[in-house]
């Protein structure tokens, strides 16, 4: 059996490194971790698995710690993670008969768990993070950096695997923590910008930090950028054209500038996107303009993808509850109503705290002209939200109805 060497940078990461630690316990034959700088219990628990740690001082460039940890390591096949990430268990065992195959890299699920008031449950995104240890293959880039272009350059072969997700939990972190993290990037992106202006790649993930700081304009502006480079030079793979497409409608959709928000949505389309959140986008833009039947179209269409996909999925990032709700707003508006309470029906089953579901199945009940059952479903909402105008709205109607 190939020797794993587990490989990872760190830099106070004491809350997060044993749960990573752990989750390749009985994975990774060896844990190599370079740490620069540390000044918390990091070291000390990563020696408690009986790692190898090497100290070494940041350097403003996370390829270098990366690539030291791939010089210290003796294993066969290296794996790849953050501190703030977790080896899904169900990946454990796949990891092993990975490591058997004829390949040179394996392309795989990095999940992200997003904060509980994020319109997603999680983002997923590829990355290369199993491959062989060979002295060629090194990382690139002072941040975000990558192994797959040096994999490239040599004809290494990589396969796409959809069953071994990483789980990573660190945008689910404090404000102050991401705002620090986004903060950093954005200082490593100006200097990565400045050596490489025509790297699609690198605007691209600029666009993801303007974004996540609320810098709209420059986001917008530097997506474009990345499309641009994308087109022109091929800096910018057609996956990541197309999340930069659905990230301007999102922009322009918050500018309220419907029209180019669908043109984005449609523009994602033609990349190849069937991210489900799309999807949704493109059915809130026909919801503002009206075009409601239009829009649970869609919208059935997006519940689809995300449903014909466990949550390892990348096409899996709206929440689907989100999705399931905006459909049955459409379908009662379109006057659909019967479908549409089966479409709360099933909301309220996967997330009974959804205000909003309740609601909406009250006020089909009273169109129904069903009372009771409408003042059990505004009952329901108002002890979710007391002071909800909608719900106590609708209460009160069912009382006037009733008398």
């Amino acid at each position: 059996m190939p020797k794993l060497s587990l490989c990872l940078i760190t830099r106070n990461e004491e809350d997060d490194l044993h749960r990573c630690l752990d989750s390749v316990r009985q994975v990774a034959d060896e844990i190599v971790v370079v740490d620069t700088g540390s000044t918390d219990n990091t070291v000390n628990i990563a020696r408690s698995f009986d790692a190898k740690v090497v100290e070494m001082p940041w350097q403003d460039d996370f390829s270098i710690p990366r690539n030291r940890a791939l010089e210290e390591a003796s294993g066969d096949w290296i794996l790849v993670l953050d501190a703030d990430e977790a080896l899904n268990n169900e990946s454990r065992h796949r990891v092993r008969e990975a490591v058997t195959s004829d390949v040179d890299a394996l392309n795989i699920i990095i999940r992200n768990h997003l904060s509980d008031d994020s319109l997603f449950e999680s983002r997923s995104n590829r990355f290369v993070r199993l491959f062989r240890h060979r002295p060629e293959f090194r990382f690139e880039g002072r941040v975000h950096e990558q192994i797959l272009p040096s994999i490239r350059r040599v004809g290494g072969q990589v396969q796409e695997r959809d069953d071994i997700v990483i789980d990573h939990f660190g945008y689910a972190d404090n404000a102050t923590s991401k705002d620090e993290r986004w903060q950093r990037n954005l200082r490593l992106l100006d200097i990565e910008v400045e050596s490489n202006p025509e790297d699609g790649f690198v605007r691209y993930h600029m666009g993801v930090t303007l974004q996540s700081i609320g810098k709209v304009q420059e986001a917008v502006e530097t997506f474009r950028a990345a499309l641009d480079f994308g087109r022109t030079n091929g800096s910018l793979p057609t996956d990541l054209q197309a999340k930069a497409h659905t990230r301007l409608a999102q922009l322009h959709l918050a500018q309220g500038d419907l029209e180019a928000a669908i043109r984005h949505c449609e523009q994602s389309t033609e990349c190849g996107s069937t991210d489900s959140l799309t999807y949704f986008l493109t059915g809130v833009i026909h919801m503002h303009t009206g075009n409601f039947a239009t829009a649970a179209e869609v919208l059935e269409h997006g519940l689809g993808i995300a449903d014909q996909h466990d949550d390892n999925s990348l096409e899996a990032g709206v929440r689907r509850n989100e999705l399931r709700l905006a459909l049955a707003h459409c379908q009662r508006f379109a006057g659909r109503t019967d479908t549409a309470m089966s479409t709360y029906n099933a909301s309220v089953q996967e997330n009974p705290g959804s205000l909003d579901a309740w609601i909406g199945l009250g006020q089909c009940e009273l169109e129904r002209k069903n009372i009771p059952n409408a003042r059990l479903a505004f009952g329901r909402a108002l002890k979710l939200d007391p002071e909800s105008e909608a719900a106590l709205a609708g209460w009160q109607e069912c009382r006037v109805k009733r008398e």
